[in-house]
């Protein structure tokens, strides 16, 4: 496993980077900035995708430690929300032959 640390400076927050084979991993000082800097590179994914398709679809997960990346990332100019179909991901708890979604 190669695995490789690098400290950066990002909007004046020290970011820790991780690499271990081809995943990727930032660690980040506040959620807030955890939270902008995702929607930033989901942001830039979904313009990508935006211009090859007609329509995306897209999985969000529904939980209030992603308040600051949906927040951001629902503010991001660029993006035609009319093309794209948007999910949130729930919780099922399996019950033997039954599922509760919560």
């Amino acid at each position: 496993m190669n695995n490789k640390i690098k400290f950066l400076i990002n909007d004046m927050s020290q970011v820790k980077e991780l690499t271990a084979n081809k995943l990727k991993v930032k660690s980040f000082e506040t959620r807030n900035d955890t939270g902008r800097n995702a929607a930033y590179d989901v942001s830039q994914k979904i313009k990508e995708l935006l211009m090859k398709k007609d329509i995306i679809n897209i999985i969000f997960a529904a939980a209030p430690s992603q308040n600051e990346f949906l927040s951001t990332l629902s503010g991001e100019e660029g993006i035609n929300w009319s093309r794209i179909n948007a999910f949130h991901m729930a919780l099922i708890y399996p019950l033997g032959s039954i599922n509760i979604l919560i």
